[in-house]
């Protein structure tokens, strides 16, 4: 491993200063501790005390002569714990006067020697106990802390306000929310370390507007911060004490305005989210008042409320009393010469005997937020079928209706049966009751929900995917998924036809749609252009004002006697959606009968049009017998390029270029019917072999070529010599205590064992029946936790089907030792030496690393990783900052770079969606980040700021990394996604001499990054 490497995976060095005037004291501690710890050394307190102020943050432990010329080190400690960054480090007082060991104690020391020095084992050990309680207490403190402002973080200061609560019951206390205005503007103008600083300062204030008052304060999230008081506080002057947040000498002379919400007198009923959430209501209601920017939580906004909860109150009685009405919106196919009426959606609407009509709005996102909404969707599916079934009796016209299948009703384990039960009561087809499914809702849930939807499109049920196009959904998801419709969302079709007429990313989905074999419904179209337009695009059906509005069930009844009249125009209904999908499916069944037949064995199939400049991808599932189309694009040999910059190895790239070039390759098959080249490939640091082919579709057909994709790491182990089993035991002694050698036809088997010396290996036990043997080895002896998987995983079927298709088999499980469970790893691999396969199986002991590793990885989750995202925090990218300008300072690190990142518009997304749909966003754009980044270390340094650390394979690569961020960012912009602004800056060796420099520099390449998109945004937005 390279010194880098060892510098971001190793320990981290502790740093001692000792502080004494004289130096045979410093040589003496110097020559016991320097083997173990980083030393500095000062002469005299104010050297020391200079020390400190330079390097503390880097300090783990400060050793101090009491008595120095000028400042004694009794002066130095009472001034250092007076000093709110340095007052946390250890010291450790040394002096020949024993009595001024209490003095010491009371001042702050954490222990005291006496001189001459004790025993060097004592000292070594009071040192490394000092360090560790230090190093503890900045665990435990990371963990509450939020690491800019030093405030509790949301969920300690629950526990904090619990505690509260339960000590002083009676005290009547308030929730108050604060929050900076249009944050996200100052950051555009000044950029983030100006807004972490106007944080801080804002935190300082806050504490020091609390202090005395019995309050605590966090900080919930970017710029809001959550004050809990007791009653009495003057908010008006807390509020006017925290504007002023400039100082003389900043860059920035952009007034902060604050504003502030509270909810006075919390009914403690109430959990502590809830009391938050009526503060932040008042100060959203002030959000735009910048002359009075207090709100306060009152009757008005728990009117609101109060509407809310007697909605809640009401569901039942409007259940049972059918106040909830079904409209019916006309879905139109317009796929001939004239529009067919096709059938309808149902939309609920809700009938108030006291209300009136309430808008959709009032109550479906509020069912939908506590779980009502389950009831109101099955209240809805039976309405519609009876609906259906009486429309069928009376018009015998065939027509298909939509309902809505919410996400929350995949929970339910019964769903297929209660449609299934549902048509079986209404005498109904399983074609005429479409079920639509919100593209969000796909994206979010898990494997449930697809096995659940594929159980009703086999009992013939259609499924629509709802709103496509206000989601993320990518095509190779979109692909794999059981849809048969798909429903274009009404508000892309407003913007497609809205300033710019630009109706390109239709155009997209509908030729998705083609390669799908699916049809498509537009949803919200409203006037003749947008109609035109979209049926010149192949849009399969429409739905909208254009057509019609939702209808009552006495209209809609209306529009089907005209149906049946013949009175409408377009005579007859259209409804046959498996015809249309047939004639899609055509477009794309002459590319998969050729993909099918060059398959073999190929893992990828690309088909290539050259004229077009297009391409389709295929690729097999669990087989080689089935094939799919995973996505498709332009520019097949731009993506080639591209490839190799991204995963083919650097020292076959030349080869890969050269072999794949248009005007080389094109030259070759002119005369060659085809061409292939084997190649490594470097992904996630591993090697692998493949082999590319490429090959003409037919000799008269100089249009289209065929490339296919194989893995062939296989044939090249084949190709490699054989290790004996010998040499093979021998090299697993020293890591496995057992070593099974298993005929796998006869499964007669030897067991060895490691003798003292790890190059002996000696036979321990033999037999006729290795996987019995093994089986009844594992029963009696796996902790009985385990007991299920392992029995289900080590079987001769799986571990056979595992072997023919990886290098491998491993397994970690429990095994009971001395009554205790201990962690064993068990790993297998077939030979090929002789005439018959054998395989080889190791069992090792790791119970000791695993259980470091779970204590090391829980202590370093718990205080270097982000609780939101999940990656590295400030705290550890810190910790990452010394590492590296420790290894600059000794010459000993290798290239790297650092990419700063930066989330645009999160401000305005928590403002106008919510904290929650922020957070969403914020996890969203460091899953982009860090599939970008994914070789190197990602930390989240702020509110919407990351950085990555480039090294290896992704710092050789980075400007490939940054053309694809900004062809994310691109496709987020078009489509509403996630953008994330970024700028990378190389270490300059020899330059520089800090990772700050090089950071300073990846800032300003952001900030120049951020203006340019929001310059693109503007052009985009102005056509």
């Amino acid at each position: 491993m390279s010194n880098y490497a060892i510098g971001l995976h190793s320990a981290r060095s502790r740093k001692i200063l000792i502080a004494d005037d004289e130096e045979i004291s410093r040589n003496i501690l110097g020559n016991l501790l320097e083997s173990d710890y980083e030393l500095v050394y000062a002469e005299n307190g104010q050297q020391a005390w200079e020390i400190l102020e330079q390097q503390g943050q880097t300090l783990s432990l400060v050793m101090l002569d009491q008595y120095m010329p000028g400042m004694t080190g009794m002066d130095l400690l009472k001034k250092a714990k007076m000093d709110e960054n340095l007052k946390a480090i250890p010291v450790i007082m040394m002096t020949a006067d024993e009595r001024s060991e209490v003095e010491s104690l009371e001042a702050g020391a954490s222990d005291f020697f006496s001189k001459p020095y004790p025993h060097p084992d004592v000292i070594l050990a009071r040192v490394r106990r000092a360090i560790e309680l230090y190093e503890d207490r900045q665990i435990l403190s990371s963990t509450e802390r939020d690491t800019l402002t030093g405030l509790y973080n949301w969920e300690f200061f629950c526990s904090y306000v619990s505690q509260y609560d339960r000590y002083y019951p009676d005290l009547v206390m308030d929730a108050a929310v604060v929050d900076i205005s249009h944050f996200h503007m100052f950051n555009e103008r000044y950029g983030t370390s100006s807004g972490n600083l106007i944080l801080s300062r804002m935190a300082k204030k806050i504490r020091q507007a609390i202090s005395g008052k019995g309050g605590i304060v966090c900080r919930r999230s970017a710029d809001v911060f959550y004050l809990y008081l007791p009653q009495g506080t003057d908010y008006a002057e807390l509020r006017k004490s925290l504007m002023n947040l400039t100082e003389p000498g900043d860059d920035f002379n952009g007034k902060v305005h604050v504003r502030m919400g509270v909810y006075p007198a919390v009914d403690k009923e109430l959990d502590i989210g809830r009391r938050f959430d009526r503060a932040k209501s008042a100060s959203d209601r002030v959000r735009s008042i910048y002359s009075e920017p207090l709100g306060i939580y009152d009757d008005q906004l728990r009117q609101h409320e109060l509407y809310e909860e007697q909605l809640v109150e009401d569901f039942q009685r409007a259940l049972d009393e059918k106040q909830f009405v079904l409209y019916f919106q006309p879905k139109y196919d317009v796929t001939q010469s004239t529009p067919q009426f096709a059938g309808a959606e149902a939309l609920v609407r809700w009938i108030h005997p006291d209300r009136g009509f309430l808008p959709p709005g009032d109550f479906i996102p509020l069912f939908e937020s506590n779980g009502l909404i389950r009831n109101l969707d099955e209240y809805v599916w039976e309405q519609a079928a009876a609906s259906i079934r009486r429309w069928k009796e009376h018009y015998h016209l065939p027509l298909a209706v939509s309902v809505n299948v919410s996400r929350m009703d995949f929970y339910d384990a019964n769903l297929v049966d209660t449609f299934a039960d549902l048509i079986r009561r209404y005498g109904l087809e399983p074609g005429e009751l479409h079920l639509e499914v919100t593209e969000s809702a796909y994206e979010q849930d898990s494997e449930q929900m697809i096995r659940t939807i594929t159980r009703l499109r086999e009992l013939g049920f259609l499924i629509e995917m709802d709103d496509f196009g206000q989601g993320y959904s990518s095509l190779h998801m979109i692909s794999s998924l059981p849809i048969d419709v798909l429903k274009l969302d009404m508000r892309f079709v407003r913007e497609a036809f809205g300033q710019t007429k630009n109706t390109r990313m239709i155009e997209i989905v509908l030729d998705i749609s083609d390669y799908l074999g699916v049809p498509v419904v537009a949803e919200g179209v409203e006037n003749e252009e947008q109609y035109r337009e979209l049926k010149r695009l192949g849009c399969d059906m429409i739905q909208g004002y254009y057509f019609s509005k939702p209808l009552p069930p006495a209209d809609f009844e209306e529009l089907l006697k005209k149906q049946q009249a013949g009175i409408l125009s377009g005579h007859g209904i259209s409804v046959d959606f498996e015809h249309r999908k047939v004639l899609k499916q055509m477009r794309r069944v002459t590319y998969s009968n050729i993909a099918q037949a060059l398959a073999m064995d190929y893992a990828l199939i690309f088909y290539v049009d050259l004229e077009q400049d297009t391409y389709i991808e295929y690729s097999t599932g669990d087989g080689h017998d089935e094939f799919s189309v995973t996505r498709w694009g332009k520019d097949f040999f731009g993506v080639c390029m591209t490839w190799v910059e991204r995963v083919v190895h650097p020292q076959d790239s030349a080869k890969f270029r050269e072999t794949f070039s248009r005007d080389r390759l094109l030259g070759e098959l002119a005369h060659e019917r085809s061409v292939s080249l084997t190649y490594r490939t470097m992904m996630q640091g591993e090697v692998g072999y493949v082999r590319l082919k490429a090959t003409r579709l037919s000799k008269t057909d100089d249009r289209h070529i065929i490339f296919g994709m194989r893995y062939v790491d296989a044939e090249v182990q084949r190709a490699n010599q054989a290790i004996s089993f010998e040499n093979l035991a021998k090299a697993f002694a020293s890591d496995y205590y057992s070593i099974f050698y298993v005929d796998e036809e006869t499964g007669e088997f030897l067991e060895y064992s490691a003798g003292r010396n790890a190059g002996e290996l000696k036979i321990e036990r033999q037999g006729g029946d290795f996987f019995t043997f093994m089986r009844q080895e594992l029963k009696e002896n796996v902790y009985s936790e385990d007991q299920d998987l392992v029995m289900s995983s080590f079987t001769r079927e799986n571990l056979t089907q595992v072997l023919d298709q990886s290098e491998k088999f491993t397994m970690n499980y429990r095994r009971v030792l001395d009554h205790q469970p201990s962690y064993v790893h068990l790993k297998a691999i077939r030979m090929q030496g002789g005439e018959t396969p054998h395989i080889v199986i190791g069992i090792s002991d790791i119970d000791s690393q695993i259980r470091r590793e779970m204590d090391y990885m829980k202590a370093l989750r718990d205080a270097n990783r982000d609780a939101l995202t999940g990656v590295r925090n400030k705290r550890a990218f810190l910790e990452q900052i010394r590492q590296l300008n420790g290894l600059i300072r000794s010459g000993d690190v290798e290239e790297f770079a650092v990419a700063m990142c930066d989330v645009n518009h999160l401000k305005e997304v928590n403002d106008l969606k919510g904290h929650k749909f922020g957070d969403d966003l914020l996890k969203n754009a460091c899953k982009q980040i860090c599939d970008i980044f994914k070789h190197s270390p990602v930390f989240r340094i702020g509110g919407d700021e990351f950085v990555a650390v480039l090294v290896g394979s992704d710092y050789a690569e980075r400007d490939a990394l940054m053309k694809r961020m900004e062809s994310c960012n691109k496709e987020a912009a078009e489509q509403g996604g996630v953008v994330v602004a970024c700028g990378i800056s190389d270490y300059k060796s020899g330059t520089d001499d800090s990772v700050e420099q090089v950071l300073e520099r990846a800032d300003s390449a952001m900030y120049a990054n951020k203006e340019y998109l929001k310059q693109s945004d503007s052009r985009r937005e102005n056509g």
